[in-house]
């Protein structure tokens, strides 16, 4: 139900109740979705109101509401979608509707930070090809690391040498433990 012509308030009334609130993973796709929120919107011809009437913020209004805004081809690439909302509203924050498809065939399989961070960069770096804006996005990425703690016991005196060693060199406590014990452990 992607045609706002065939959408009556009973209809976009039921699709919203059902969607605004709750999970996620909603029981329309977006652009159902969408197209009942820009029934409501043109009909009561406030965000605001739509917002209030069903118990959502105007933000989640505007971002359903700004996926019929985007160019078909982009539209097509979330259609059957029931999640996600918020990465393909980063795609109207671009101008051109070019740009808009164009960082949509990128970002297609990408999570909603990551979509944000390439557009960002996208808006800043207007001269750039997208494909290596996406990139130097992806490649600038915070690798985690796992870091686990373990509680050695040591004795009084085994503290008091271990201790004096870190005043020494100057470097916190649990700093030189983690030093020794990956140095014995590349003696092995």
């Amino acid at each position: 139900m992607h045609d706002i012509e065939n959408m009556d308030e009973t209809m976009a009334d039921a699709i919203l109740l059902a969607n605004y609130k709750g999970s996620k993973k909603k029981t329309s796709d977006l652009l159902t979705i969408a197209t009942a929120t820009r029934f409501k919107i043109r009909q009561w011809r406030s965000i605001r109101k739509v917002a209030e009437a069903f118990g959502v913020s105007a933000q989640q209004v505007r971002e359903f509401n700004s996926l019929l805004d985007l160019p078909p081809d982009v539209q097509e690439l979330f259609e059957g979608h029931r999640i996600g909302v918020s990465k393909w509203y980063e795609l109207s924050k671009l101008s051109d509707p070019k740009k808009q498809s164009e960082v949509g065939r990128f970002v297609v399989d990408l999570g909603a930070i990551d979509t944000r961070a390439v557009v960002d960069y996208v808006r800043r770096h207007p001269e750039d090809p997208v494909d290596a804006c996406v990139q130097r996005v992806l490649e600038s990425k915070t690798v985690k690391e796992d870091i686990h703690i373990i509680v050695v016991p040591l004795n009084q005196e085994s503290f008091l040498t271990l201790h004096e060693k870190s005043q020494q060199l100057n470097i916190p406590l649990e700093n030189l433990a983690s030093k020794l014990i990956k140095e014995g452990l590349k003696l092995k």
